[in-house]
């Protein structure tokens, strides 16, 4: 969608769980957070298990980062989808992946932990279920396309009944899923229904 398109916009991610917006960022603003978002990055350990380096506490540590609530798309966009320019964040990531790098398996964000069952990770509180009064906003500096950092949803994985494709298994609290008769490892290939 165009960033102009907030109906629309709102309408897919209430939908489909997430919505791609195109080119919210102008140029000026989109190389500062490049060069912040390797910067921060590279500062911080490997994680072997996404082949990148991330920091996780990137608006704290990059000034940069802070521009985006002066820029009026983003701004624009936020308010229409919560309805008030009164935001707090529970956190804030960057992610650096080096070109070649595996892709990333099958995952979801989300916690799927029972309310009476105690969190065991920041994930397991930050991100449990709250219908829509919170959603992950995610910039892909470098551009998001099929051969180059894609984005692959399964349909109605963002609720929390979600069911486990057809001739798979989830891995518990369906943080990710395993063909039947293969491995239990989250899966990595693009065969799924």
């Amino acid at each position: 969608f165009e960033y102009t398109e907030l109906s629309a916009l709102k309408e897919c991610l209430l939908e489909n769980g997430f919505v791609i917006v195109k080119e919210v960022l102008n140029d000026k603003l989109l190389d500062s957070l490049k060069i912040a978002a390797f910067r921060e990055a590279i500062k911080s350990s490997m994680n072997q298990n996404w082949q990148s380096q991330t920091c996780l506490n990137f608006v704290e540590k990059a000034p940069e980062a802070l521009m985006l609530l002066d820029h009026t798309p983003h701004m624009n966009i936020i308010k229409y989808l919560y309805g008030t320019d009164r935001l707090c964040f529970h956190r804030s990531a960057c992610i650096a992946r080096k070109t070649g790098n595996g892709i990333v398996s099958w995952h979801t964000d989300q916690s799927n932990l029972e309310p009476h069952e105690p969190p065991q990770s920041a994930n397991d509180v930050l991100n449990r279920y709250h219908g829509y009064d919170a959603f992950s906003a995610w910039y892909y500096l470098t551009g998001s396309r099929p051969n180059h950092g894609g984005i692959y949803v399964i349909k109605g994985s963002h609720k929390p009944n979600w069911e486990i494709p057809e001739g798979f298994k989830g891995t518990p609290y369906k943080k990710s899923f395993y063909r039947v008769g293969e491995p239990k490892i989250d899966y990595k290939k693009f065969d799924v229904p």
